[in-house]
């Protein structure tokens, strides 16, 4: 610690005295509540978004799966249905559903040799329609896949679908 003389003409009492470097314990204190509380508010969000780009993805996995599942039923000349790992619970909790032109569930979709759509009894269908959603979210977005008979796929985002 340097003394301070008074009587010195030509250096300034602030040059004298010794810099201190650093933060103090406040200052510290205050960063990390306002850095908690912004975490907070960002830590709902980030999982809604995490949960919607796991919904995202398994549509993508879906229309891929119709797709790729139309093409082998033309090429092949023979009934191919949808795997079946495509269908049911997923990854963490997305939950993927199968419906009919009628909006009853039904276990599996394909496609004939025609590449029409066919249930899982090799009936061809009108239409039909894959829901992909969160069962234990509450208010989230959801894919839905709609099927038209020849096999033409549309996907469109719902609110709150019904799983």
């Amino acid at each position: 610690m340097a003394l301070v003389q008074i009587g010195c003409n030509n250096m300034k009492i602030s040059q004298l005295l010794p810099r201190q470097h650093g933060f103090t314990l406040i200052e510290l204190m205050i960063v990390l509540v306002v850095g908690g509380i912004l975490m907070s508010i960002a830590a709902p969000s980030f999982t809604l978004f995490q949960r919607n780009m796991q919904i995202s993805s398994a549509a993508g996995e879906v229309v891929q799966g119709l797709n790729e599942a139309r093409a082998r039923a033309i090429a092949g000349k023979a009934p191919v249905q949808l795997s079946p790992r495509l269908l049911g619970v997923i990854g963490d909790g997305v939950k993927v559903v199968a419906r009919n032109a009628g909006g009853g569930d039904i276990t599996s979709l394909g496609f004939d040799a025609f590449g029409r759509l066919i249930s899982n009894a090799n009936v061809v269908m009108a239409s039909g329609s894959v829901v992909i959603c969160s069962p234990d979210a509450g208010n989230e977005t959801g894919r839905s896949i709609v099927v038209s008979r020849m096999g033409r796929v549309i996907t469109s985002k719902v609110a709150n679908p019904s799983c």
